[in-house]
């Protein structure tokens, strides 16, 4: 589904990503990890083109996705759920979904099967997003990116501050999304939430990726899951 190959990429002339490859199959959650300022989010901008490639080669679906242009990525089927969810927040919860269906042409009943997962947001469609508890913020940010139907769903930290039932219960939505066949790059930092949801995790240290495993295997090798994490 998603194909990363040899990417690398800068922000001005500093040099961020090093040849980073990976792929992420349909109905996988692949997970990146790694310190703070390892080059995890920047993977992500990337993808969805808000940082142009130095070189390297990414397909989504098969189609090469490279130069095309971030407004249109998710035209092809790439959604991204940023760290801090950057909503609008002056918007309503409605208008704010009613974006998400806008940018890839989705009907009302793309909606109505969203609000089913977070029935909550149901509730506070006229509310202004900024009124929103932290944790129901966070459910509108997933909300508005499954209203694009997205084949790959980017996530970035999603579990960043939230209590633990919330972190529950966004963690059981990204379950449900890998049975229905979409493909899941997350980054994230905690470990207990990766091992219960990943099915391969890689390592990225200073830009360039230094491992990867299936969780089982992980699991097994504790020692070198923590020398990977640089622990």
């Amino acid at each position: 589904m998603l194909e990363a190959s040899g990417i690398n990429a800068a922000y001005g002339r500093v040099q961020v990503l090093f040849g980073l490859s990976f792929t992420v199959e349909a109905g996988e959650v692949h997970c990146l990890m790694g310190r703070n300022g390892a080059g995890k989010s920047t993977a992500l901008k990337t993808i969805m083109g808000h940082l142009p490639l130095l070189s390297g080669s990414i397909r989504l679906d098969g189609q090469e996705i490279s130069q095309v242009p971030a407004h249109e990525i998710p035209l092809r089927g790439g959604g991204l759920i940023p760290q801090g969810r950057r909503l609008f927040s002056e918007l309503t919860v409605e208008e704010n979904l009613q974006i998400g269906l806008m940018a890839r042409g989705r009907s009302g009943r793309q909606r109505d099967d969203v609000l089913d997962i977070f029935p909550r947001l149901r509730e506070r469609l006229s509310q202004p997003a900024a009124t929103l508890s932290g944790g129901e913020q966070q459910m509108l940010a997933v909300a508005r990116a499954l209203c694009l139907d997205p084949k790959l769903l980017l996530l970035d930290e999603p579990t960043e501050g939230l209590q633990p039932s919330m972190i529950e219960q966004i963690q059981q939505v990204i379950l449900r999304l890998r049975n229905e066949g979409v493909a899941i790059l997350l980054v994230e930092q905690r470990v207990d939430a990766v091992l219960s949801i990943a099915d391969r995790i890689s390592f990225i240290e200073n830009g360039r990726m230094t491992g990867t495993g299936t969780v089982d295997e992980l699991r097994s090798d504790r020692q070198g899951f923590s020398a990977l994490l640089g622990v």
